[in-house]
């Protein structure tokens, strides 16, 4: 009696774990050995000459599809069990600082490593068959994609009404309401941390990034949702200007060429805050653009501007004046100013209404350097003097 092809080992095992498999409560040690029966079989079927051999490749393809499906139900579901635990506990009593963390990232670290060798086996087979289109999606790749996206749901149903609830208190707190730079520098830095915790966690979670910006930008937007109606609504150009200064200064990375690159295991957290500088640089500009129009290009000219023989006479004895008064008397002696020239121009605020406005390290003194010049031209200098590091002109056309 003639017998049939001989039945792969690995089929046989599979066949067995099939019933096994529609029960949601699988564990992991099954999984693992259910990937690897199914590798090494779709590799063994490679290596023979069967007659059914692409029936049971087939077969093989959706059994494996069917586990990392199964590894996909284990991962959110572990996701979810331990964020209910946490939301309960936020829930029942209130916490301080230090209780919230703990429940927040140490609760959430617990069996992190364990599920994250779970999303391995998927991240492992997230590959482009041979073959493939340029820009076609890798098989597995939606499996993949949908424990990020869990993750993110998952977490920011935890983390983005406690940041909404603390920047509302900064922006209630009196220091921090009606101060645009107080409140930002107090929220940014509040955020900074809140990322870098979130940063953390993600890398205990998952081996790359892939969707972590994503998610943190869905967490900074209560942020963006209270600087943008500030921003929208300030008036005064100098304290955009210092906006301005902070954003760029202190949470911008350097953009030089020279620069060492990115480390891609820390946190770029100037890609987050990089929309705030973009509408702090937008209402600047807006800014800017109404003071030429209402100032210089609009403005007419008093009598006494256009007298320029009498403007230079005036400003020609004071200076003399002040000379001859500087003068010791004794012979020889060399008279100087009592207002030296400075070595470095420094800028006099014109009407400035804050105490920010009259800090010296702006740019030129106009009032006394350029006391004879023409009203314009000395606003167009007071201007460029504070926009012309703080504006990206290519961002702006």
């Amino acid at each position: 009696m003639r017998q049939g092809p001989e039945i792969p080992w690995g089929a046989r095992i599979l066949h067995r774990c099939c019933r096994t498999w529609t029960n949601a409560w699988i564990t992991c040690k099954l999984m693992y050995a259910t990937t690897r029966i199914t590798r090494m079989s779709i590799a063994d079927l490679a290596q023979r000459s069967h007659h059914e051999a692409q029936t049971y490749r087939a077969r093989y393809r959706l059994l494996l599809t069917r586990a990392l499906t199964l590894i996909r139900v284990r991962f959110v579901g572990a996701l979810r069990d331990i964020a209910a635990d946490v939301s309960k506990r936020i829930a029942d009593k209130q916490l301080n600082d230090t209780t919230m963390s703990a429940l927040l990232y140490a609760k959430s670290r617990v069996g992190a490593s364990e599920l994250k060798d779970v999303g391995q086996e998927i991240q492992k087979r997230v590959v482009l068959s041979s073959g493939a289109e340029p820009g076609a999606e890798a098989e597995y790749q939606s499996l993949m994609n949908e424990l990020y996206t869990s993750y993110s749901a998952t977490r920011g149903k935890l983390v983005i009404p406690l940041v909404r609830k603390k920047l509302g208190e900064i922006a209630m707190a009196p220091s921090t309401s009606k101060n645009l730079v107080t409140f930002a520098r107090s929220s940014i830095s509040y955020l900074r941390g809140i990322c870098s915790d979130e940063f953390e966690l993600w890398g205990e979670w998952f081996e790359d990034h892939t969707g972590l910006y994503d998610f943190l930008e869905s967490v900074c937007e209560p942020l963006y949702d209270h600087l943008r109606p500030r921003i929208i609504h300030e008036n005064q150009l100098l304290k955009l200007c210092e906006m301005c200064t902070l954003l760029q200064t202190r949470y911008m990375q350097d953009q030089d060429e020279d620069a060492e690159p990115m480390d891609m295991n820390q946190l770029d957290f100037s890609a987050l805050i990089h929309p705030a500088l973009e509408d702090a640089q937008t209402r600047l500009v807006f800014r800017t653009q109404a003071i030429l129009r209402d100032e210089i290009e609009h403005y007419r000219p008093k009598l006494e501007d256009l007298d320029y023989p009498a403007r230079n006479r005036r400003v020609s004895l004071s200076g003399t004046k002040i000379n001859a008064t500087a003068t010791t008397g004794r012979k020889g002696s060399i008279a100087e100013p009592m207002t030296p020239m400075p070595k470095t121009p420094m800028v006099v605020e014109e009407n400035a209404d804050s105490p920010e406005g009259r800090n010296p390290r702006w740019g030129f003194d106009t009032e006394a350097v350029f006391e004879g010049w023409y009203p314009t031209l000395r606003k167009a200098i007071w201007l460029l003097s504070r926009i012309y590091r703080l504006v990206n002109v290519r961002s702006t056309l």
